[in-house]
């Protein structure tokens, strides 16, 4: 699902105890108003919600503040502790692996904390709208050898540049972006051997 620059994005994400649909609460947020006041990525609490809407959502992250079209999407976050593998290492026990159900209170709020200079400001975008395209093929059916798409992409630095936290953000993004599609996501974080 990619969105043209102009629509404002909203995901709502509900509280745990809430059964609501995205159905459901499309007119509440379809009457929400976003307003230009309101930051890039920014949060609206639910103080700032309608009560009939704050009864099922606990905040709207918002992005994209051009009001030509709204593309919602509804989650709910997952508040488990990651899942470990062990590997015995020689020195003791080393945590190979850990695997997040996805989208995951531990992850909300990383993309957003994401920052970048000015060279690489529009990477979290290219990476949303890649991933967007590459699904975009498939579900239209298109031949790989008629139309190459390269499904890998390369980090590169020194440790502690935020490799691993972009992966976990897209990850978590994406969850939430594509929860439709694929309810039972998984982030799978390898350690360092």
């Amino acid at each position: 699902p990619g969105c043209p620059l102009s629509m404002v994005v909203l995901e709502c994400c509900l509280h745990s105890s809430s059964t609501a649909t995205a159905e459901e609460l499309r007119p509440l947020l379809d009457a929400l108003h976003v307003g230009n006041h309101t930051a890039e990525g920014g949060l609206l609490e639910e103080s700032s919600l309608s009560p009939a809407l704050a009864q099922h959502v606990r905040a709207v992250r918002v992005s994209g503040l051009q009001d030509a079209g709204r593309e919602v999407y509804v989650h709910a976050l997952y508040d488990e502790d990651p899942e470990e593998e062990v590997t015995d290492s020689g020195d003791g026990d080393t945590v190979a692996f850990q695997m997040w159900a996805l989208p995951s209170a531990d992850l909300e709020g990383v993309w957003e904390s994401l920052l970048f200079d000015e060279d690489e400001a529009q990477l979290k975008g290219q990476l949303l709208r890649y991933v967007s395209t590459a699904m975009r093929f498939s579900d239209l059916g298109v031949d790989a050898r008629v139309v190459a798409c390269n499904r890998v992409v390369l980090l590169h630095g020194p440790p502690g540049t935020g490799k691993t936290s972009l992966c976990k953000a897209l990850a978590h993004k994406l969850a939430v972006r594509l929860g439709g599609r694929y309810p039972q996501a998984r982030d799978r974080s390898l350690s360092r051997c």
